[in-house]
């Protein structure tokens, strides 16, 4: 049944509901920023969340003013990824559990918002949706949209548990704490975070994390990470 001429034209002239909406099925792969209606999700994007085309966050690349070294703050659900976020040198927040608003607070901050809640994703400027649940695609989908580049330079220096920057240990507080093995081999090789006062020396772990990212093929056979 076909609407009146009056009909329309007030539709016409009331303007697009709660913005122009671009509707989409759901996929893997759709610009998660553009204004769209999702409606298996009963979920509306208006235009006034969103940035402009050429500035989305979606499955799309990165903008280029955004690329490089990134900071990130993960979502509950990320706990993971955020590890392995900060064993390659990224500033990444992550707590097991956020207070009201926290999140969004600290997403408006100078960070880029990871989540595996669509709804978390919709509210914040600068957002990446994480379609995976696991954490090699995961990574995998921050690499292929430039979000993440790694960097040899950035590997293992910050702490896995809390994400401070690490630095040079205090020998006489090493001895206590550090395997002998590895205080003969040079106080140099070993860091502390200032934040838990955890420390770090190269070992098996960390070849085994390199392995792993290259069996997840976010890093090449030929990555080279000095491990001295």
């Amino acid at each position: 049944m076909k609407d009146s001429p009056a009909a329309a034209d007030s539709r016409s002239a009331a303007g697009p509901r709660c913005g122009s909406l671009l509707r989409v099925e759901m996929s893997r792969d759709f610009p998660l920023y553009y204004p769209v209606r999702l409606r298996q999700y009963n979920l509306i994007l208006p235009a006034a969340l969103v940035e402009p085309p050429g500035r989305v966050y979606g499955d799309r690349p990165a903008p280029e003013e955004f690329l490089g070294v990134m900071k990130f703050v993960a979502d509950a659900m990320l706990g993971k990824l955020a590890k392995w976020l900060r064993a390659m040198g990224y500033d990444t927040c992550y707590r097991s559990r956020y207070g009201p608003g926290q999140l969004r607070s600290l997403a408006g901050s100078d960070r880029v918002l990871l989540s595996r809640d669509l709804k978390t994703v919709s509210t914040v400027k600068r957002a990446r949706w994480i379609r995976d649940d696991r954490v090699g695609k995961q990574l995998m989908q921050l690499t292929k949209a430039g979000l993440v580049v790694p960097d040899p330079a950035r590997f293992f220096t910050r702490c896995l548990l809390c994400n401070e920057p690490l630095e040079a240990a205090d020998p006489e507080e090493a001895e206590d704490l550090v395997p002998e093995y590895v205080l003969n081999q040079g106080f140099a090789r070993i860091r502390r975070c200032p934040g838990c006062g955890r420390h770090y020396w190269p070992g098996t772990h960390r070849e085994r994390m390199l392995a792993q990212l290259r069996a997840w093929e976010v890093i090449g056979p030929r990555f080279f990470c000095d491990l001295t």
